[in-house]
């Protein structure tokens, strides 16, 4: 039996013989001049305040939960019209490295400038908020879509410049799905944790944010019918590998042209 069953059984309870002391106070007036104790009332009081606690907690804790859900669903409609953006001023695709990596929506690269006789070339920045840093992530993960994030196939994807969603998770070791109880703590090398976060500019040795958002993640960037963009959701597991714009498990997936 679950805590919030026992304590409306112990309600139950405690009603059930309040009520029939009142039954007897009515029927037997001088046997109960004294009215109800001040440790039944105590008792009352304490399942009260507990209850409504309980009510309040899973409230706040839905309402979180519901906020986070529409800022992601906001951030991903900033990213996916920062992309279309980018698309109409540069006719070659940009060269990522990873599904984290939006490095082409902050820097040029080696993309060719503005030029405003043609009109094309990179005019960005095509954010102006939300880029929050460098992460790791696993290199199992492909552009395509396939593969697992919290996977280090071969090397992993380092210092990935990325924008991280509104689910703050702690960093977790390679081949963990979820965070692990004590979470993944980084060394001076940085091979020990992913989706740890830095600063930009910062280096490997450099200390990570303890808990931070997962990246949001793109794939198949250059195909109009299947591009799009991932929140791992909530529990921080990329779940949407078998799928195009259709979420996965808790993941937030909306297509790019679509």
């Amino acid at each position: 039996m679950n805590l919030e069953a026992h304590i409306l059984m112990e309600f139950s309870v405690t009603n059930k013989l309040l009520i029939h002391k009142m039954k007897i106070c009515t029927d037997v007036l001088q046997l109960c001049n004294k009215g109800f104790t001040l440790i039944e009332l105590l008792v009352v009081i304490a399942i009260l305040v507990v209850m409504s606690g309980m009510v309040v907690t899973n409230y706040s804790g839905e309402q979180r939960s519901n906020a986070q859900y529409q800022v992601a669903k906001h951030e991903i409609e900033q990213i996916r019209q920062a992309i279309i953006r980018f698309q109409q001023d540069n006719l070659i695709r940009a060269n990522r490295v990873s599904a984290a990596d939006m490095s082409f929506l902050f820097e040029r690269g080696s993309l060719a400038g503005w030029n405003k006789d043609y009109e094309l070339g990179w005019r960005g920045p095509y954010m102006s908020g939300g880029d929050s840093g460098l992460v790791d992530i696993g290199d199992s993960l492909q552009l395509s879509g396939t593969g697992e994030a919290h996977v280090v196939a071969s090397v992993a994807h380092e210092r990935q410049r990325a924008i991280p969603d509104p689910f703050i998770l702690a960093p977790i070791a390679n081949g963990n799905a979820k965070v692990t109880t004590p979470a993944c703590s980084e060394n001076v090398t940085n091979n020990m944790c992913l989706f740890d976060w830095r600063f930009v500019g910062q280096i490997n040795s450099d200390g990570p944010h303890t808990k931070f958002g997962r990246p949001y993640l793109i794939f198949d960037l250059t195909n109009k019918d299947r591009a799009r963009i991932v929140s791992m959701g909530s529990d921080g597991v990329y779940d949407s590998a078998a799928q195009i714009c259709n979420a996965g498990g808790d993941d937030i997936v909306e297509c790019i042209y679509q």
